[in-house]
């Protein structure tokens, strides 16, 4: 994405945690400034887009030490990326507010993850006026960028979405359980799912990554367990998101409870109690 912003002539300043992320930012991407902390990045941007995993790590950027809120104002303007609960994206709104500084929430999701880049589809709630400021920078990396709504109206669709992807990760993965256990070979599945029309562009994402029943050793794969452990905290992360805002809603969503107790087997997230 930030590159995408980067080569369509926009000026990027960014920031990381990581080090070695923004040193190799700094190396590969020419026209890019590379600071320490969210407070500089307010005093060189005016559109700033937050990309972090969890509402633990957006309040720390917005308003930890050093944090964006406390070195920006009117004249900024936050755009959230990142899929974050509800009621966390509710208190930095009004930590926002209190500051003067508009805010958007902006959900993205693709078709194919890193390679849907300058094509995403972007899914965002808050002011009018701020979507309209912000609009050139997020079509740089969207090919369908919407304003659905006030602050909260972007996360919200992103949730709807993330439930339909993740359950039918979870009808993908028990159905492989089930003609695995009954000694249906794998080759043949995949042809049957091919012919039938099962196999999307999402659900290869997910067998690519996916492959077997069994779940991933680190002492075999380190690697395949780490990114499978990675997924299936996002993807719980997601899903008690969308049953939280499901029970202030009034409804209910057992397909969501299922998912989120599947969410290890789903991915073959080791767990420790398997050992």
């Amino acid at each position: 994405m930030l590159r995408c912003v980067r080569e369509a002539g926009f000026p990027v300043v960014a920031t990381d945690v990581s080090r070695e992320t923004l040193d190799a930012v700094a190396t590969g991407d020419a026209g890019v400034a590379t600071v320490d902390s969210p407070a500089a990045v307010a005093q060189l941007s005016r559109i700033v887009c937050l990309v972090v995993q969890n509402d633990a790590q957006a309040k720390a950027v917005l308003l930890g030490r050093d944090g964006l809120l406390a070195h920006a104002g009117p004249e900024h303007l936050v755009v959230i990326h990142s899929t974050l609960s509800l009621g966390g994206l509710r208190r930095l709104a009004e930590a926002a507010e209190k500051a003067k500084v508009a805010l958007l929430d902006a959900g993205v999701s693709g078709r194919q993850g890193q390679g849907s880049v300058g094509d995403l589809c972007v899914m965002v709630g808050g002011p009018r006026a701020a979507f309209e400021q912000a609009l050139p920078v997020l079509e740089t990396y969207g090919g369908l960028v919407l304003h659905l709504g006030d602050v909260g109206a972007g996360m919200r669709a992103k949730l709807a979405r993330n439930t339909i992807c993740y359950l039918s990760y979870l009808a993908m993965f028990e159905g492989l359980a089930l003609a695995e256990t009954a000694g249906i070979e794998r080759g043949s599945m995949d042809q049957i799912l091919e012919h039938t029309g099962l196999r999307s562009v999402a659900m290869n994402a997910y067998l690519d990554l996916r492959t077997t029943t069994v779940a991933y050793d680190p002492d075999t794969d380190p690697e395949g367990a780490e990114f499978a452990k990675f997924n299936a905290l996002i993807g719980r992360k997601d899903l008690e998101s969308a049953h939280a805002f499901a029970n202030e809603l009034g409804i209910e969503l057992p397909g969501v409870s299922a998912g989120i107790e599947a969410m290890d087997a789903m991915f073959g997230a080791y767990r420790e109690s398997e050992r």
